[in-house]
């Protein structure tokens, strides 16, 4: 696997959010700098030569200009996806080498090298456990102290068989730990509504069930918080959050062909010209159309 260091990570906005939150967790923390690190997998028993090297670290430099922060004596994390899964990030950067003529390259991939220093020394682990939440997400991502370990990014597994999380003999315990464990991001009130269910159905959840439960009940998916009932001051409200949100295009849609259907919207444009064949004669001819 080859590591290609790429550019600031962090725009000032984004480092002085992170570092507020960064001082909320942990206040003895005083600077935060973030840089992008490139992962490549090659094909088996090649190697890239030099040219195929410039052009790779070509298209890896790509982004606005942000400085660059290298701090001394600073606390390192790695965050990589979640070993197992594919990004788009990948899928579109592995398919744009391919085409630059990079056959060697089997997949790109990214993560983040965060650099944290502290005004007092710190227990890396402690500092670890604090600060994890607010570097990553933990359903899609991965934070590493051991840098080395980034090299399971690429790992390539036969599919493990299924497991159970033993809630009939844990209760509650045993689903907030797997909930931890698998990055589940389940809430409080979820995990208690499957605990009940589970044991009310005498068996055990497996990982699959949880996992399918996690992502079909998350807010994008059901939009929980945004459709449910608003109660303001003891008095119900005629509109849902999500509601209101629609309620500008429900009053003033004249100019909308479509909304809000399928994470997609369309509006009316307005008269421009264009050329192209004709469908039934293949003329190639110029037309004004909405």
């Amino acid at each position: 696997m080859l590591s290609i260091q790429g550019a600031s990570a962090l725009s000032n906005f984004r480092k002085q959010k992170t570092l507020s939150a960064l001082q909320a967790a942990r206040p003895e923390c005083i600077d935060v700098s973030a840089r992008y690190i490139h992962f490549v997998e090659l094909d088996q028993g090649v190697a890239l030569d030099e040219g195929e090297t410039a052009t790779l670290e070509k298209l890896l430099d790509y982004g606005p200009a942000l400085a660059l922060e290298v701090l001394n004596d600073a606390a390192e994390f790695l965050s990589i996806p979640r070993v197992g899964t594919i990004t788009p990030w990948s899928t579109k950067a592995t398919d744009i080498a391919l085409h630059c003529g990079l056959n060697k390259v089997k997949r790109l991939e990214r993560g983040v090298l965060w650099q944290i220093k502290c005004d007092t020394d710190l227990d890396q682990q402690s500092l670890f456990q604090a600060i994890e939440s607010v570097l990553i997400d933990p359903m899609t991502e991965m934070l590493l102290s051991d840098l080395d370990a980034a090299e399971h990014i690429f790992d390539h597994a036969q599919p493990a068989p299924f497991n159970t999380v033993d809630i009939l003999a844990g209760g509650l315990p045993a689903l907030q730990q797997a909930n931890r464990e698998f990055g589940f991001a389940l809430s409080e009130e979820e995990q208690l509504y499957l605990v009940e269910q589970f044991s009310g159905l005498k068996r055990n959840p497996t990982d699959a069930e949880l996992m399918m439960f996690a992502q079909v009940n998350s807010e994008h998916c059901r939009h929980k918080i945004f459709n449910a009932d608003w109660t303001l001051d003891g008095e119900k409200q005629n509109h849902s959050p999500f509601k209101m949100i629609r309620h500008t295009h429900a009053e003033n849609g004249e100019n909308t062909l479509v909304a809000y259907h399928d994470n997609a919207a369309v509006i009316k444009g307005a008269t421009a010209g264009r050329f192209f064949p004709d469908p039934q004669t293949g003329d190639y001819a110029y037309s004004e159309e909405p």
